[in-house]
């Protein structure tokens, strides 16, 4: 019969379980951590004990070769030994069961111990809370690291040379763009990240704005409001302007895909409609022909807002590809016939993806969630133009409410009344010139 173990066996058994899950699930932990997921943690984590663990961890995460060698020579030598050092303990449990039932309860007991407690159950704990056990087990982690330093450094050395540094995983636009679906959509990833739906549409919006085209936002050239450059600024001419509520507005010569010029309606200031000033005279005064600007439809929306701001334009006229010049990087030509408008409120409402309405507007913006044939939705949604009907209000009455007529002042009796003459020499004096 044979002898019961020593005391100590039934300690080592214990201890060696114990380390061998500590190797492996830290070989887990740690190693999913690199260095730049641990700087992420330490810059903008907003929970300080994350800071805190992340800070512990960084410099042992640092020696990433010498870590990994460090618990892989320690968790092998570890079951090496727990399997030699225990095998008093099985003898002595299954001796009597004879000679191959006995080998072979030696042999799948130990192996069950080690997956079961070694393996499987401290890699799932680790695995979900690897910030945690990594700085808790970091004191233990430094004595291995000194203690196998002779064997695991030159190997180490010869990784870093064959490797180089070790990055942490580099997604590509597209697979951002899942993973921020996946963080807003996901119940539980949105309770862990934090990130609501309006986060989501702004991350949406902003990843996937160079992939859009200004063809895409324009407003198309037959809703769009023109003026022809023979008009005359008379009374129904400015009211009809300010009806319209633009800041902005093309102006074309024979037919309204040949725009020479854009007006801006502060041009109209001081210009009083009982002149009936010809708007070619408005637009040469101002150079109102240097403001326009063209570009071809198939123009991503990131190159036109850089174009908007170099050229310090915030209207942009759309032409068709085919009237382009200039090889890879095409621009539109000088005389391209326009198709429609984008300004820097279409590019807005891309990088938001939400459509701004101000009071003024007589177009609403309907944008429509609309889905692909695996059912997920598309990352930038079609507009549809909804006619809004404008409130009408009599534009000559409500600005003659704002500047009423005032009354001619009497002169007192004890002063004298012009004269004739001074009436007549008044009458006479030249209006003012238009000005600049």
């Amino acid at each position: 019969m044979n002898e019961p173990p020593q005391f100590y066996a039934w300690v080592t058994l214990i201890v060696l379980s114990m380390l061998s899950g500590t190797f492996s699930g830290l070989n887990l932990g740690l190693m999913s951590l690199t260095e730049d997921d641990l700087n992420v943690i330490i810059d903008g984590s907003t929970d300080p004990k994350e800071v805190k663990w992340a800070k512990k961890i960084l410099p042992l995460r640092k020696k990433g070769n010498l870590l990994l060698c460090t618990l892989l020579i320690g968790n092998t030598l570890v079951n090496v030994m727990l399997t030699i050092i225990t095998d008093p303990i099985w003898t002595f449990l299954f001796g009597g069961l004879g000679g191959f039932v006995t080998q072979l309860m030696v042999i799948a007991v130990p192996t069950t111990i080690i997956v079961i407690f070694g393996e499987i159950c401290p890699q799932a704990y680790c695995g979900r809370n690897s910030l945690f056990v990594g700085a808790v087990s970091t004191p233990l982690v430094w004595v291995f690291v000194f203690l196998t330093y002779p064997v695991t450094k030159p190997i180490a050395v010869v990784l870093d040379k064959l490797l180089g540094r070790e990055i942490s995983c580099v997604l590509s636009r597209t697979m951002l763009l899942e993973l921020v679906t996946l963080n807003v959509e996901s119940s539980d990833h949105a309770k862990k990240s934090g990130l609501t739906q309006e986060d989501g549409r702004l991350l949406k919006g902003a990843l996937t704005f160079k992939d859009r085209t200004v063809g895409d936002v324009m407003t198309p050239l037959s809703t769009c409001y023109f003026l022809e450059e023979s008009t005359l600024l008379t009374h129904a001419t400015i009211m009809d302007i300010l009806g319209h509520g633009h800041t902005r507005v093309p102006v074309y010569s024979g037919t309204q895909s040949n725009v020479v010029a854009i007006l801006f309606c502060k041009d109209l200031l001081g210009i009083g409609f009982e002149r009936a000033q010809p708007l070619r005279e408005v637009l040469a005064s101002f150079g109102a022909e240097r403001r326009v600007v063209r570009v071809p439809r198939a123009m991503t929306l990131n190159l036109a807002m850089d174009y908007c701001k170099r050229k310090r334009t915030h209207l942009l006229l759309i032409c068709d590809d085919a009237h382009t010049e200039g090889g890879d990087a095409k621009v539109a030509k000088a005389d391209a016939p326009v198709v429609g408008l984008a300004t820097m409120e279409d590019f807005l409402e891309e990088l938001i993806q939400d459509e701004i309405v101000d009071e003024t507007d007589v177009w609403h913006y309907d944008r429509q969630d609309s889905t692909l044939p695996d059912g997920k939705k598309k990352a930038a949604s079609p507009v549809n133009k909804v006619v809004v009907q404008a409130k009408g209000v009599d534009l000559t009455a409500h600005l003659r409410k704002l500047a009423p007529v005032v009354e001619p002042q009497r002169l007192p009796p004890t002063q004298s009344t012009p004269s004739t003459s001074a009436v007549v020499a008044a009458a006479a004096a030249p209006a003012t010139a238009l000005q600049a």
